[in-house]
């Protein structure tokens, strides 16, 4: 397991842009030329958070959702999954980067404030669990790392066992249909030992990509069995259909 100091010293010696390396003076990870030329999501599906170039919209909902609405209220999303978002994101799950995943993080934050201040705020977030071989093998779970930090600066509780993965499943990635898909993931989750959601009716669900929203759902379905009203889903980045 990668150690919590060792997370701290990846997060904040390097005063270097994360994109290209710029050294900066204001002890951040992102300079404002990168930052600019990032591809920013600014159109989305209400509901699912698809943001396909040219997706045809009803009201701000994809023709998808209205006709099989997904088990959560809404997906907010920084970015399309494209460089150099796709390259930053796998240095920070598969290569320990934590300078990038805390530069990423801050960033979804940022927005979540943004955002929530003109609605009301869940009462605890939520991280999409590894399995535990899939944890043990990387030594840390990149949605809970991007968790504890937007908690940290929105002030809101975190629940790292509220879900848990009960079974390995094959990377979803790896899988070309959509039924493949929700079939790997079928009773892959359950609720764990959380007292935390006791009484809790609104929660976010955070991930690092959401691609076809099969994994997410299900952490959500299991969620609303036990009997949370209100789920909203955040994530670094979304892919279109």
């Amino acid at each position: 397991m990668v150690s919590s100091w060792r997370r701290l010293l990846l997060a904040t010696l390097p005063s270097t842009c994360i994109v290209c390396a710029r050294y900066l003076t204001d002890g951040s990870n992102l300079c404002l030329e990168c930052s600019q030329e990032l591809p920013w999501i600014e159109s989305a599906c209400n509901r699912c958070g698809n943001a396909s170039l040219n997706l045809p919209l009803h009201h701000g909902v994809c023709g998808a959702c209205r006709l099989r609405p997904p088990p959560f209220r809404r997906c907010l999303s920084l970015f399309h999954y494209r460089s150099p978002v796709d390259s930053l994101v796998a240095g920070f799950k598969f290569n320990a980067r934590f300078d990038i995943g805390y530069a990423l993080a801050l960033l979804l934050a940022n927005r979540m404030h943004r955002y929530y201040a003109e609605h009301p705020r869940p009462d605890l977030l939520i991280p999409v669990p590894l399995s535990r071989a899939r944890l043990r093998e990387r030594g840390y779970n990149q949605a809970l790392e991007i968790t504890r930090v937007v908690a940290k600066h929105l002030r809101l509780p975190v629940c790292a066992t509220a879900v848990l993965r009960t079974r390995d499943t094959l990377p979803q990635s790896q899988l070309h249909s959509s039924h493949s898909r929700r079939r790997n993931l079928r009773q892959a989750f359950q609720i764990g030992p959380a007292p935390e959601l006791e009484g809790v009716r609104y929660v976010a669900v955070l991930d690092d990509v959401v691609t076809t929203t099969a994994t997410v759902s299900e952490c959500c379905r299991a969620l609303g069995g036990r009997g949370i009203a209100t789920i909203d889903l955040w994530c670094l980045a979304r892919t279109g259909h």
